[in-house]
């Protein structure tokens, strides 16, 4: 049986990815997720809207969403989409930099003759997901880089992002990989390669947050996500998540979700 674990750690047993195909009819409102997405549209045509900008969308529509990617769609009609979740660390470094956060959504359009190639990965995601051995990690490594590879080719949008800007990202990149250890200012201004104030100053420019505001969101929605997922002590999730203090990360949760850790976890 393969182990499925949704960050690059053994404590607890979460999900590496999670597919499905669906016709959908109702509208999903504005909601942000604490996974990557990409989605390709099977059937049928939603009016999609990614960070404020609307896209009509139709078959063969491809599309990748980061975490806190604020989007919400509405179908005209019956819609059939293909969707897939998945952690960050599913990727090699040179994937990473493309579908990691660079503040413009990442759309593409699957031509017919490969529409059927590309809906096949979905539909062998999720036959993975429901048959998993001991390969299924290593196969949904190989399926997800492949739909990211497809839809580099397919991104005809001429991006030009400075030295600076491709730094910045490097520096997010390193946030989502290391936000439950002592992630430091100074650390990611390093790498950034501008100064603490700085960084701080186009942080907040580009994520509408400060940097430890962000820091505490994914934290707290990874929190969320174990105390769903696995049944180990509430003190283990936070020490996992990035808390030295229990009392921290219980006060935080009540103000983020309304609700105490025990009362969320019997919801």
């Amino acid at each position: 049986m393969s182990t499925f674990v949704f960050k690059s750690t053994d404590e607890f047993k979460g999900r590496l990815y999670k597919a499905d195909i669906k016709e959908r009819t109702n509208p999903m409102h504005v909601h942000i997720h604490e996974f990557f997405e990409v989605h390709l549209i099977c059937d049928g045509e939603v009016t999609q809207t990614i960070n404020g900008k609307i896209y009509e969308m139709k078959k063969g529509d491809f599309y990748f969403l980061n975490p806190f990617d604020f989007h919400q769609y509405t179908p005209r009609g019956a819609v059939t989409l293909a969707k897939c979740q998945f952690d960050l660390s599913i990727l090699d470094d040179k994937i990473k930099e493309f579908v990691s956060i660079n503040g413009h959504a990442i759309v593409a359009h699957i031509e017919e003759d490969s529409f059927d190639l590309i809906k096949g990965v979905f539909i062998r995601l999720v036959n993975e997901q429901k048959n998993p051995d001991k390969y299924t990690d290593d196969v949904a490594r190989f399926l997800i880089s492949q739909l990211a590879i497809e839809a580099l080719r397919r991104y005809t949008k001429t991006i030009n992002i400075a030295a600076t800007e491709k730094s910045f990202n490097s520096a997010i990149m390193y946030i989502h990989s290391h936000f439950n250890e002592n992630v430091s200012l100074d650390k990611v201004a390093n790498i950034s390669g501008v100064a603490p104030n700085y960084f701080c100053y186009i942080f907040k420019k580009k994520f509408g947050v400060t940097f430890k505001t962000y820091i505490k969101n994914l934290r707290l929605n990874r929190a969320i996500s174990l105390l769903k997922s696995v049944d180990n002590r509430i003190s283990e999730i936070a020490i996992a998540c990035g808390y030295s203090s229990f009392s921290q990360f219980t006060s935080e949760f009540k103000e983020y979700t309304g609700t105490t850790t025990k009362k969320f976890r019997k919801q």
